[in-house]
């Protein structure tokens, strides 16, 4: 229904072009207001003559009575998964630039941060992200932001997908276990560091897919534990890594793409 006000705002301005502000949706919160301000500082300049910030493209709110609350955030009119589910692709951009702060946590209703190949976004990534507790997707695959990944980020009860691949200066670490509504995790080419302990997929009946090639991962590869919805796993170039591939590799019915070049587990693929 988000994307219905979306609609119904762009329909109005072209019936009413003589009509200055087509936004139907109210002011969210101050902290709010700001927060996407900072976040997108030429975008005021750019709809001046809009009343909410749930109007400016690229954000989307939800309304309950006379209140707003920031849901969604993506500088692109649309973007959806590739046909093997592995990466989002993204067109149409909406904002010339980004830069992301400690502000950002005052969007307490945010779910979805979604800047893929968002290369314009720069500012390092706010240490109270964590606090966003209705969190589900975090995509920022080949942005320019830097800093540390909150650690609690596994506890986060509705987290779905994080993406940080390729964003060269993130740190953070990884959780002994992978969280159960997690579905698909990509560090690649980050500073990310974790262990893989054998309870690591013990709760991971959701994930289908794992890319930690190029990151800081290190420990053990011996038990898959709950992995059964698993579709692409890439543990390539992880020198720390070690271990033998598990047997229970043959159960999985899902598995499309493995990839270990590079790494110290050893063993043979299962017929």
């Amino acid at each position: 229904h988000h994307h219905h006000h979306r609609q119904l705002i762009k329909q109005q301005e072209q019936q009413q072009p003589n009509d200055d502000d087509p936004c139907t949706i109210p002011q969210p919160d101050e902290a709010s207001v700001a927060a996407v301000h900072d976040l997108c500082p030429s975008c005021a300049a750019r709809w001046a003559n809009v009343s909410s910030v749930c109007c400016w493209p690229g954000v989307e709110c939800v309304v309950s009575g006379r209140e707003a609350t920031v849901d969604a955030l993506s500088p692109f009119e649309s973007c959806r998964w590739d046909e093997r589910g592995l990466y989002f692709f993204c067109k149409g951009q909406l904002w010339p630039s980004a830069r992301m702060g400690e502000s950002l946590a005052a969007l307490k209703g945010l779910r979805r941060i979604m800047f893929s190949t968002f290369s314009e976004l720069s500012g390092t990534l706010p240490t109270q992200l964590c606090s966003l507790s209705k969190l589900e997707v975090i995509e920022l695959t080949g942005t320019g932001v830097s800093g540390t990944l909150c650690p609690s980020w596994h506890q986060l009860s509705t987290i779905r997908h994080l993406s940080v691949n390729n964003v060269l200066l993130l740190r953070g670490t990884l959780p002994p276990a992978l969280p159960p509504t997690l579905q698909s995790l990509d560090v690649q080419q980050t500073l990310i560091s974790g262990t893989m302990s054998p309870t690591f997929f013990d709760d991971a009946g959701a994930l289908e897919l794992l890319a930690v090639s190029r990151s800081r991962m290190s420990g053990t590869l011996s038990s898959l534990g709950g992995l059964r919805s698993i579709k692409q796993f890439f543990v390539s170039e992880l020198p720390h890594l070690s271990g033998t591939l598990p047997s229970e590799f043959a159960q999985l019915r899902s598995l499309l793409v493995l990839s270990m070049s590079g790494s110290s587990v050893s063993g043979t693929m299962p017929e």
